[in-house]
This record gives C-alpha cells, sequence and structure tokens, in this order.
C-alpha cells in the first residue's frame, strides 16, 4: 500500500513483465486507484529467457526477485538480464554475487551460477547477467543460530573510473589493530571498463568460523567528490558494518528474507533455525503474510540473556 503515490511505477511494471515470461498461467491483480496487488505467479517454466530492462533500477533488483524464487525451482532455468549495474537505491552486484549466491551455496543449492558480462558502450544497459540453476532437490538442513569469530574481511571496490581503494586509505579510518592483526583482510579493486557511466560501489563481506556471512554495500554515482566527502562515504558503511558485527546478529538484513524462504522451501525434518539481532521491517511483513496464509509455520523467541531473536521454522510443517 502506498499513501503518498498510487499506482505502480514503471521498474514494478517491468518486473512484472519478466515474471510473465518465466511463469504459466500468472495472475496480477490491481485495485482501480493502484494502491493494492494480488500477484499469484502460477507455475515456472522451464527453459531459456531473455529480459532487457528499462534501465531504472540496478540488475540486482530483478536478481533479488529471482533469488527468492531459486529455492522453490524444481528446474532448469538459465536467465539473461541487460541492464544499469549499479544504484544507490539497490544492493550491489557485488553483494548479490558474493553474499547471496554464496548463502545459496553454502544451504544446499550448489547448482546456482551466475555470469557478469560488461557492455562497454552504453551508459543504462551497461551490464550482461546470466543466472543459471539447474534441477534441485531440497533436503538439506541448515542452522545460522551461532555467529562465531570473523575468519576473513573482503573489501570489493567496483568503479567505471582508475580510481583504487588502498590500505593506506584505510588507516585513517579503520583500527590499527584491524589492519595489522592476522585476520585475512583483502582489498580487490575492479574497474567496469565503459566511460559512459560513472559510479563507485565499495561492498564488505565477512565470512565466519561458523559459515555466517555479513555483508553491506554503498555506491557513488556523483563526479568530482571531494577527498573529506570519500573519508565520510567511507566511514558511514564501515560504521554500519561494525555494528552488525557489534550486535553478533548471524544474517544481515540484506538476506534475511532469502534465508526464511528458503526455510520454508527446505525438506528435511531436522530443526533449522537462524539467530538475529533485529528483523528489518521486510521480514516482520513476510512473517506476518506466512502467518496469513500458511498458519503458525514459524517459531520466534526472544533471549533476554543476548538480546537476540531466534526463529525457527516448525517441524510439523
Amino acid at each position: 500500500n502506498r499513501s503518498q503515490q498510487k499506482g505502480l511505477r514503471n521498474y514494478e511494471l517491468d518486473l512484472f513483465s519478466l515474471i510473465d515470461k518465466i511463469f504459466y498461467d500468472c495472475s496480477v491483480q490491481i485495485n482501480e486507484i493502484g494502491t493494492k496487488i494480488k500477484f499469484i505467479p502460477g507455475s515456472l517454466k522451464d527453459g531459456n529467457f531473455f529480459h532487457n530492462t528499462i534501465g531504472t533500477r540496478a540488475l540486482s533488483y530483478y536478481l533479488e526477485f529471482l533469488a527468492y524464487l531459486i529455492p522453490s525451482i524444481n528446474k532448469r532455468i538459465n536467465i539473461k538480464i541487460v541492464g544499469l549495474r549499479s544504484l544507490k537505491s539497490d544492493i550491489s552486484l557485488e553483494t548479490f554475487a558474493y553474499v547471496n549466491l554464496t548463502l545459496l551455496r553454502k544451504i544446499g543449492r550448489s547448482d546456482v551460477r551466475m555470469r557478469i558480462i560488461t557492455n562497454l558502450i552504453s551508459n543504462t544497459k551497461n551490464t550482461e547477467v546470466i543466472l543459471f540453476s539447474s534441477k534441485m532437490n531440497l533436503s538439506v538442513p541448515f542452522q545460522f543460530n551461532r555467529r562465531g569469530f570473523i575468519l576473513a574481511l573482503q573489501i570489493i571496490f567496483t568503479t567505471s573510473s582508475d580510481s583504487v581503494l588502498t590500505y593506506e586509505d584505510l588507516s585513517s579510518i579503520l583500527p590499527k589493530s584491524l589492519m595489522n592483526c592476522e585476520l585475512n583482510f583483502k582489498i580487490h579493486n575492479f574497474k567496469v571498463y565503459n566511460t559512459k557511466i560513472s559510479f563507485k560501489t565499495i561492498t564488505l563481506i565477512a565470512e565466519t568460523s561458523t559459515g555466517c556471512i555479513l555483508s553491506t554495500d554503498s555506491t557513488l554515482t556523483k563526479k568530482n567528490v571531494k577527498f573529506t566527502q570519500w573519508l565520510d562515504f567511507y566511514r558511514d558503511i564501515f560504521s554500519e558494518f561494525l555494528e552488525q558485527l557489534i550486535s553478533g546478529s548471524c544474517v544481515d538484513g540484506v538476506t534475511q528474507v532469502p534465508l526464511l524462504i528458503n526455510f520454508l522451501n527446505e525438506k528435511s525434518k531436522k530443526t533449522i533455525e537462524v539467530k538475529v539481532k533485529n528483523l528489518t521491517l521486510s521480514s516482520i511483513q513476510f512473517l506476518r503474510e506466512v502467518k496469513l496464509i500458511l498458519g503458525p509455520v514459524f517459531g520466534i523467541k526472544f533471549l533476554k540473556d543476548s538480546k537476540k531473536i531466534v526463529i525457527q521454522k516448525k517441524t510439523i510443517f
């Protein structure tokens, strides 16, 4: 529901266009003033698909929706999507590739693959992504209830310019103990060879001893950013990331809903659970909708000692 802006936005219509391509008997019902949508996806098609986005949202906007579908896919599917690589309003393509897909593989979806191709001459259709998934049998139990300790911290800096991110750039922001510790701490610089676009994306990814993956990212699309503005940009994203580490959460906010969807599709009778510091608004809405449609599938309890929330799928489902 939207009180300020009624009707569907162009990029939402574009997403429904993609949905219509990959589903049989897809049903979308919109009320007269365009504030409520009832969507029934139907059954997934088997085969190869192509979608050319309108270029007002980043590719991760479309890929996130497809990630929601992957747990329920019991068919081979190969989707090629063309569009915009990065926008501040969406998670980075790096976060989707190194966090969302990695988590899917960790919980039994090992055949999910993604290939990224850069278009060198377009400013709005500058990237092609091919997402492949084979036929799956979802029967691998998983748990994310212990954060463990950080094994590796990776920083991925992707830009269309010649600038690079160095350890010296971070020395004024990060504590010396982190810069000099034995942690697997690496910086990866990637350049996108397209002179028609201007962006810088920084993605932080941490993997723990228990298999948890925490991340945060941000994108700048401004030109001629001053050095002091860069420092503020770095500080903001590292502060957000450190808050996650301090909280002891096992899953970051971006991946909560995809993980809960995997809960629903997991076929094992063993107990599966995840522990988080706080539920995002998207997660709360998802849990409410699931309860409304399927009944009390999830058990949720608050641990007073650690001030964390444990979500457990009930084995009766």
